[in-house]
């Protein structure tokens, strides 16, 4: 039959990311109804459809390409996925204040970061394989620079992104049986920048760290309490926590979410909270699909999903 033929390798795999893709169609649909004022709708759906067909047809090309030329092709996926990266980082859209997006056609959006991580994995197989022959050190001083580029270059509008970079790259030295005295430098390297960093955003005026990074005050204000709090009594701070305010509004609104989920929830399209959270349709989707679906489906089944996922591409990985 053609759909063998077409959706070839294992079964467990595709049934997972298909229960995916229908919960994450149906969820992205009923949050972005909010969009309908201001005659909108359709956006959110129409470009999360076009991800999941992209995403489709990339899985059913990869999956005939075996392990050797996958290797190979890590390579050129790293110097498009950089370049990528360069492009947005001078002239990339802005969304919420990253300059990270690179805009494609129909309205569409990506970010290089993510094509970025996938090369690092290659590149981890090439550097750590068909590069066995080379002593450790090179190895890891080869991956240590391919690293550490696009690295610096995340960093400075996708933290996070950077610092989960960061983890694999220190792991997958680790497994890839790096001196030790190289990752125990690398630690005090690491944990001195989380230092210094963490004592500019204390100390420098907002208006300096927004030259240094336009998400900088955003990661200040994450970490820093606000002075006010420190005025207060600890029962004018503890009525503080039943307030909602400019500080607050999305996290106080996400758990809203979840708490009128309950166990069973209120069933997609009852959702009352999508029309308060921004981007609901996107940042905040979790939040609708635990008070839309439930505790029991929303909050275990679709984690579980995943780790069940996770566990069985660990199985086809050994």
């Amino acid at each position: 039959m053609i759909w063998k033929k077409l959706f070839q390798g294992d079964k467990t795999l595709w049934v997972i990311f298909f229960f995916l893709v229908v919960i994450s169609l149906v969820e992205v649909y009923s949050a972005s109804s909010t969009l309908a004022y201001q005659g909108r709708m359709m956006t959110p759906i129409l470009k999360h459809t076009a991800f999941v067909i992209l995403s489709i047809g990339t899985i059913i090309v990869v999956s005939r390409f075996n392990a050797v030329t996958l290797k190979y092709m890590g390579g050129g996926l790293y110097f498009i996925s950089l370049g990528l990266l360069i492009i947005a980082a001078f002239s990339g859209t802005s969304i919420n204040g990253a300059s990270r997006w690179i805009p494609l056609p129909f309205g569409l959006t990506f970010q290089p970061s993510e094509v970025m991580k996938i090369a690092l994995v290659m590149v981890a197989a090439f550097v750590y394989t068909l590069l066995g022959h080379v002593s450790a050190k090179k190895r890891f001083t080869w991956f240590l620079v391919l690293t550490a580029i696009p690295l610096l270059i995340i960093a400075k509008d996708n933290l996070s992104t950077a610092i989960l970079i960061a983890v694999f790259f220190f792991f997958i030295s680790w497994i890839g049986s790096a001196p030790s005295k190289y990752l125990f430098w690398l630690c005090v390297v690491g944990l001195g920048t989380a230092l210094l960093a963490y004592l500019l955003l204390l100390t420098l005026p907002g208006e300096t760290l927004s030259k240094i990074s336009n998400r900088a005050p955003t990661w200040k204000n994450r970490i820093v309490s606000d002075p006010a709090l420190k005025e207060m009594t600890p029962a004018q701070r503890d009525s503080m926590m039943y307030v909602i305010t400019d500080d607050n509004f999305q996290e106080s609104h996400a758990k809203i979410a979840i708490a009128r989920g309950g166990l069973f929830g209120v069933l997609p399209g009852n959702s009352i909270e999508r029309d308060i959270l921004p981007q609901a349709f996107s940042d905040y989707i979790y939040a609708i699909i635990i008070e839309e679906m439930g505790f029991i489906f929303g909050g275990v089944l679709i984690p579980l999903a995943y780790f069940i996922l996770f566990f069985r591409l660990a199985q086809l990985a050994q």
